[in-house]
């Protein structure tokens, strides 16, 4: 796996958005293997990103097979679910 924008990492890490990154970045409080990160950086997979001191654990994205679509109308006893599978 090729190295990203940091911003992207944390985005993808499920923590904030590309902008609020941007921000942490801009303040300082994010640090790429135990030194202050700059706008722009780019890391690799195996770097430890850490905010405010707490490591940053990014989780590999999953294939989903399986989507879920819930429906309700304004009478709770009719809610309808179904299940719609979704080639890899």
């Amino acid at each position: 796996m090729e190295s990203i924008r940091l911003n992207k990492y944390l985005s993808d890490a499920g923590i904030c958005s590309r902008r609020q990154a941007d921000r942490w970045i801009e303040e300082k409080r994010i640090t790429v293997n135990g030194e202050i990160a700059g706008m722009g950086m780019k890391v690799a997979p195996d770097s430890k990103v850490c905010l405010d001191g707490k490591l940053i654990k990014k989780e590999e994205k999953k294939n989903k097979d399986n989507m879920y679509f819930f429906f309700t109308t304004s009478n709770r006893s009719d809610s309808v679910a179904f299940q719609q599978n979704i080639p890899p």
